[in-house]
């Protein structure tokens, strides 16, 4: 009777056995953060060492390199790696899905993608430079195509970073017409691009604060930033792109520092600074732009509003110069609570030239005395009327001075062009308080809201 009991023990314990270890077992799947790095994607099951084929210490020195990420900051560890890939979608760093991912980078970095953008930024992100002196370094390169690339209406900062950027056949940095750059304490070098491309191009929103933007000796028909007003899906109207500066910022290049097409804003605050360099061309190119809707093509002649900025707009024959084409009209220039020099390093076509309007608003021109604008010449001239090729200096004439306020309950959007806090910042829509309200028609109101 024991023996049966026991056979029939040990039964019962090899059929438990044979179902835990002998049967399929369920597991749980393994959580996808909505990105890659060096063609590997991120998930619960290898988030705290991350490696793949492609994804190399930074130099044969290299000892300490790393790549692991912080599901509960959001943030991704890059340490000292080298990316180098080739083919198409072979990017180095892709964030498809999540949002807000910060990338932080410690050392120096290189990545580059010979037939895909370097870094593709398909959702906001911000790329940040570890606390460190000097900043941390990275390289981002391709040879098709961008270095980094910003689309879906992504709002994207670099913060605090050295960049080396390069591409062979098109731009550096490229957004896609709705998308946000933020560039705070960055330091970026292009080294080179396509023919007539830029190190940052098409952003609806552009911010450098205390940033600097410079072009290597091979990037000779390469400008600094490009804002495009028609660089945009067919059928859909954006506003106008706009160039933010906070703190003081440098643009130096050989080809122009800053390429306008079409209609384009630069915003200063009030103690903003922007120095716009070109030793080989003009400081900033006004252009013309246009895209065909329903089978019409609309052309833009260009305008550029500078607001509340103090400046220096350095070329080599001209400062600031408008694109003549065919018989389409000059573009405009107009200059508002602004202070600064424009200049010219030798003697050429004028320093601001080739313009068919030219404003100024709450600034004048402190020298050459008398200068005005001819729009015959399309130039400023000084009071003999010749135009001049060397410098001009404007100062400002009025300040945010919160005083003659009147009070109102209401406004009409449509009448808003911008909106500013009494110190200066803009803001998307009225607070509590003063509000200064710059108008569609050029006015200036100052508003207290209750």
């Amino acid at each position: 009777m024991k023996q049966k009991q026991l056979k029939n023990m040990l039964v019962a314990i090899t059929a438990m056995l044979i179902t835990m270890f002998g049967m399929p077992q369920t597991t749980q799947a393994a959580t996808k953060y909505g990105f890659h790095v060096g063609g590997v994607y991120v998930t619960s099951d290898n988030y705290t060492n991350i490696t793949g084929n492609d994804i190399k210490p930074y130099d044969e020195n290299t000892t300490d390199n790393a790549v692991w990420y912080d599901p509960t900051t959001n943030t991704l560890y890059v340490k000292n790696t080298r990316i180098e890939r080739t083919g198409g979608s072979k990017q180095c760093i892709e964030n498809e899905t999540n949002e807000g991912l910060t990338i932080m980078f410690i050392g120096k970095c290189y990545f580059r993608s010979e037939n895909s953008k370097a870094i593709r930024l398909e959702s906001s992100t911000t790329l940040k430079g570890d606390k460190e002196n000097p900043k941390p370094e990275i390289y981002a390169g391709s040879n098709e195509y961008e270095a980094i690339y910003i689309e879906n209406n992504s709002q994207v900062t670099i913060e605090n970073l050295y960049i080396k950027t390069e591409s062979a056949k098109n731009h550096a940095i490229l957004g896609d017409a709705q998308e946000s750059l933020a560039l705070k304490n960055v330091d970026i070098t292009c080294f080179g691009t396509g023919d007539n491309k830029s190190a940052v191009a098409n952003f609806l929103e552009l911010t450098l604060e205390n940033s600097h933007i410079s072009t290597g000796s091979n990037a000779k028909k390469t400008y600094g930033i490009r804002a495009d007003c028609y660089r945009s899906i067919p059928n859909i109207d954006l506003p106008s792109p706009k160039i933010f500066i906070f703190g003081t910022s440098t643009i130096t290049t050989m080809h122009p520092a800053i390429h306008v097409n079409g209609a384009v804003f630069i915003e200063g605050q009030k103690d903003s600074k922007l120095e716009a360099t070109s030793l080989y061309d003009c400081a900033i190119y006004l252009d013309w732009t246009s895209r065909k809707v329903d089978g019409y093509t609309h052309i833009n002649s260009g305008f550029l509003n500078i607001h509340c900025l103090n400046f220096k707009f350095k070329g080599l024959s001209s400062g600031i110069r408008g694109n003549r084409y065919e018989d389409r009209e000059r573009p405009t220039l107009t200059i508002s609570l602004s202070s600064g020099i424009v200049k010219a390093e030798e003697a050429g076509s004028g320093v601001i030239t080739n313009i068919e309007n030219f404003e100024i608003c709450n600034c004048k021109i402190e020298e050459p005395e008398g200068a005005y604008f001819d729009k015959d010449k399309h130039a400023l001239c000084d009071a003999n009327g010749n135009v001049i090729t060397d410098k001009v200096i404007f100062s400002s004439t009025s300040n945010f001075n919160p005083t003659g306020v009147e009070t109102i309950n209401t406004y009409q959007p449509a009448a808003v062009s911008e909106i500013y806090s009494a110190d200066g910042r803009r803001q998307s829509q009225m607070r509590c308080g003063l509000n200064i309200i710059r108008m569609t028609d050029g006015t200036t109101k100052k508003v207290i809201v209750k």
